[in-house]
């Protein structure tokens, strides 16, 4: 999502990880996805770290440390707890409700940041908003109707997030990329804000 921000082109190579191709290994050694090698040679094979990289060319110079300290918080504590939720059978010493209370104390906290607010830091949508999506996307899923009544602002901040060309936009499927195709260019910034445009005109 966080590509949606910058108007960068960049060549995208869609994998199957049940097939990594060697060039993925030659990129980065980790062989992770996902992994986005720069022009200058650069690479960057952490979600986290790609996301910060496109804020900084949206708002160089912008301080992100408060933002970060809530993606830790969730990618940490509250991820730990997901686990245990959606894999609830494998950790038979609790209860999926024990499990899922757990992580609803965490979001308690978010619930209460978007009181006011469409977003976790306010009126736009962030960085912090962006990194935590997927993972509190996972937690919704598991039950659907208990997080959409027991969790009001969350939802409404879930679902405009859901909808919005930030996230369809970057959801579509692409054919796996294979040695020899040609290359696959996408700008995700003029596809958010043509998209914009078109629901302007509805």
């Amino acid at each position: 999502m966080a590509l949606t921000q910058i108007n960068q082109t960049i060549e995208l190579r869609e994998i199957s990880l049940s097939d990594r191709p060697n060039q993925l290994y030659q990129i980065s050694p980790k062989g992770t996805v996902p992994v986005f090698c720069l022009i200058t040679g650069e690479v960057i094979d952490e979600s986290l770290d790609i996301m910060l990289w496109c804020f900084d060319q949206k708002e160089r110079n912008t301080n992100h440390s408060s933002q970060l300290e809530l993606i830790k918080f969730i990618d940490d504590d509250f991820k730990y707890w997901l686990d245990h939720y959606k894999y609830h059978e494998r950790h038979p010493e609790n209860s999926k409700e024990y499990y899922r209370d757990k992580c609803a104390k965490i979001l308690s906290q978010f619930e209460n940041f978007l009181e006011n607010a469409p977003f976790i830091t306010g009126e736009d949508i962030q960085l912090v908003d962006m990194a935590i999506f997927p993972l509190i996307r996972q937690f919704i899923h598991v039950d659907k109707d208990w997080f959409f009544s027991s969790f009001h602002a969350l939802t409404r901040w879930y679902k405009q997030i859901h909808f919005s060309p930030i996230f369809t936009s970057i959801m579509k499927k692409y054919e796996f990329w294979k040695e020899g195709n040609d290359p696959l260019l996408i700008n995700f910034y003029q596809i958010e804000n043509n998209e914009k445009l078109i629901l302007k005109k509805l």
